[in-house]
Order: C-alpha cells, then structure tokens, then sequence
C-alpha cells in the first residue's frame, strides 16, 4: 500500500542561504525513511552560478533498478512533469520558476516500490541556466577515488525503525502510572488536612 510521509509537505519551501561554489553540488537526501517500498526523498539544487539564474532541473531516473511510481509536491513556481517508459518512472523536469545566485531549491518525491536488497540509488541529472549554460551531474564516484566534478546524486536508502511504535505505546503507561501516583498523593494529602486534632 502507497504511503505518503507527512514530511513531505514540509520540505517544499524554497530556502535562501549563500551555496559555497567549491561544495555546492546537486545532492539527494531522505525525508522520511524507506517504509511499505516507498521513500520520501528531497533533491537540492544549488545555484552555482554568479549572474544567471537556474530555470529547469532534470532528474533522469534509473533503469536498473527501476521504480514504477513517483509523485512530485507542488513547489511554489515551479511546474513538475513526469515521463514514464513503460511501467517504469523516466524523468522528472521541473521548470518555470527560478533560483537566483546564492540561494537552492529543494525538489520533494515520493518514489517507489524500491526493490529489497537496495541501500543506494543513484540518479544523474541536468541543470539549465538562464544564459543558456548546461550542468550534467551524471558522473558516477569510482570505489576508492576521489569525486568528480559534476557526482550524480545518490540516494543512501535508510529503512524505518518501528521500533518508535512500541516506544509510543509504552510512553501512555508511563503517563498513567504517574498520573495515579500523583493521585494517591494528593488524596493522602486530603485526607490528612480534615483530620481532627488530637483532644
């Protein structure tokens, strides 16, 4: 069963903040964990560049392993456009909006089925500019080497813990028992101020 992470909904804010030219690459991180085959997932897309502004980001899905389903969050400006081959998810492009020097936008999916035994997906991706410039994050990091230039974003796939399920269902005891003994406390406490005095 599809499942949508309520964290979804609050990564779609476009963020201002400085990007440092050296460390500024397109990165994928999770919103939520891997739950039911499906991940909440945020592309960030820095702007690299001093006078031009980015127009439309790709991200090119993988075909092995291939993920049949995917659903964009409405991200103020942009408009989302998925591809599909078949029974897999292509593409992604958002366009119309805009990212200004100096600042990212993040780009909220919901992907899945994952296929099991997968803790890492990697997608390759293409930056325009307003002046007409192209970025292609689609090298790949080689075991062992240093990172290219232009690395594709990789998604590290963490799976969720239920354990916090059993910690919710313990915290209500807890707050009960508590709540008795403050209780009995106070009943105590009660009864001892109507006490008579001794004659």
């Amino acid at each position: 069963m599809r499942r949508v992470h309520r964290s979804l909904v609050l990564a779609g804010a476009l963020v201002m903040l400085a990007a440092t030219p050296a460390v500024a690459h397109v990165t994928v991180h999770t919103i939520s964990p891997a739950d039911d085959g499906f991940v909440a997932a945020a592309f960030r897309v820095p702007n690299e560049d001093d006078k031009a502004s980015t127009v439309k980001f790709e991200m090119t899905f993988p075909t092995s392993p291939a993920i049949a389903n995917a659903s964009t969050e409405p991200v103020p400006g942009w408009t989302a456009s998925i591809v599909r081959d078949g029974d897999r998810v292509a593409s992604i492009t958002w366009s119309g909006g805009h990212i200004a020097p100096g600042e990212f936008q993040e780009f909220p999916v919901s992907m899945g089925q994952l296929p099991e035994g997968t803790d890492t997906v990697t997608f390759k991706a293409v930056q325009t500019y307003d002046n007409g410039d192209v970025v292609r994050w689609i090298e790949t990091t080689s075991a062992g080497g240093a990172e290219p230039d232009h690395p594709a974003p990789a998604l590290e796939l963490t799976p969720a813990d239920h354990g916090d399920d059993h910690n919710d269902n313990g915290s209500p005891v807890v707050a009960y028992a508590l709540a008795a003994a403050a209780l009995g406390l106070s009943v105590t406490a009660l009864l001892r101020t109507r006490r008579p005095p001794a004659a």
